[in-house]
């Protein structure tokens, strides 16, 4: 940090509605480095019991509303001595940010990326077009809706193949998660099953997207997180190798690694300039198990829910963000260390149970990686209120199923 003599700002951190998993790790990064942090949700977020929140308000229609959300923000934000970050966590508050960054730049300080570039990073049907535009190396992909001949379309591909929604929010819906088993793209074997499965989702969320499958298993997958200044500096970058994800084969990383990739992070850096890119990124990436090549799968305007291991590997990006917003110098960070292990339990265990049944795994693998870890979704050493609320809630959950 410089000597500003201009007082800190505090970050406002978000919260939606069954949104990410991700903010704890953003409050307790900020919180651990003296930043005061407040929680604005619309729901009683789990962050806010956190020993690192200074505050936390509720407001159940901050971001459907978005006259009354702004409005409530900056009535927030008046109170401040000087104008706070505003942070996102999830795709439908980096949305509410980005479309109303007019209205709320007058009274707080945004790192979002321009308007253009996070719309077309959040709508997958943009974002393949987006990409070709600047030749990044995503796998073939088309656009379906309810009127779409698939049988006509996966003529120009090769089974299986990949379903996934054109907006992700919209497999949250009850009744598509029953069809998908809550997964976040579905591997489809054949022509019959993909028409079938196209129909009944179709009947639901008609902006639907078939992909060429990368061949190789969870642990080929790799994300890429990093934060470029608005100057246009790579303050810094880390990779991470998702081991495990749930659910398994198509969901979130909730087994993850800290492995030091400069190869995948001068590719994933280099297309971030390419673009245009400013602020924080997250960088979705598969390595094919044949050729070894990565393959861009999507780009993220925000950071991952396992974060925190970024920042326990000393690549502290909420922080850079702050320091980037606030006018605060914050050297260039040059090396991850690696080895270390997060793990999301409640989600491992579940998605463990299916790798098992696929023969992928074993329980004495499991355990063992298991033990291995060290960095949690919940525990910490020092904030143990949000891991003591959520296995209270676990416990009583697993006495209820019992009697």
């Amino acid at each position: 940090m410089n000597g500003s003599s201009e007082a800190a700002p505090a970050v406002f951190v978000l919260s939606c509605r069954g949104g990410s998993q991700g903010e704890l790790g953003v409050v307790r990064s900020l919180g651990r480095r003296g930043v005061r942090v407040v929680v604005v949700g619309e729901h009683e977020s789990l962050s806010a019991r956190s020993r690192y929140c200074a505050e936390a308000h509720q407001y159940r229609s901050l971001f459907d509303d978005s006259a009354s959300g702004v409005a409530f923000l900056k009535e927030l934000a008046a109170r401040e001595p000087t104008p706070p970050v505003l942070f996102p966590t999830a795709d439908p508050d980096l949305v509410f940010i980005s479309r109303n960054r007019d209205a709320l730049g007058s009274s707080f300080r945004l790192f979002v990326s321009s308007e253009e570039i996070v719309e077309n990073l959040i709508d997958k049907g943009k974002f393949f077009d987006f990409a070709n535009r600047f030749d990044l190396p995503t796998p073939k992909t088309s656009s379906l809706n309810a009127q779409s001949d698939v049988r006509a379309i996966t003529e120009d591909y090769e089974f299986p193949v990949i379903l996934k929604p054109l907006v992700p929010q919209n497999w949250g819906n009850p009744e598509i998660k029953k069809l998908v088993a809550g997964k976040k793209a579905v591997l489809v074997d054949n022509v019959q099953e993909l028409a079938e499965l196209h129909r009944a989702i179709s009947e639901l969320d008609d902006r639907l997207a078939l992909q060429e499958y990368i061949p190789g298993r969870d642990d080929r997958l790799f994300s890429l997180h990093a934060y470029i200044s608005q100057d246009g500096e790579v303050i810094g970058a880390f990779t991470g190798q998702k081991i495990r994800t749930c659910p398994a084969y198509a969901g979130i990383g909730c087994y993850v690694t800290s492995v030091d990739k400069p190869d995948l992070k001068k590719i994933g850096l280099d297309m971030l300039q390419r673009i245009g890119y400013r602020g924080l990124a997250l960088a979705q990436f598969k390595q094919h198990a044949v050729t070894g090549e990565y393959c861009l799968l999507e780009i993220n305007p925000r950071l991952s829910s396992w974060n925190a291991l970024a920042t326990a590997c000393d690549v502290d990006l909420p922080y850079a963000a702050w320091c980037d917003c606030s006018g605060r110098e914050m050297q260039r960070i040059e090396e991850q260390t690696e080895g270390l292990n997060y793990l999301f339990f409640e989600h491992d265990l579940s998605a463990m149970r299916e790798y098992v049944r696929e023969g992928d795994l074993s329980y004495r693998e499991w355990l063992g990686s298991v033990i291995r870890a060290n960095t949690f979704q919940y525990f910490a050493r020092d904030d143990l209120r949000p891991f003591w609320h959520v296995l209270r809630r676990w416990l009583k959950r697993q006495f209820t199923k019992i009697f």
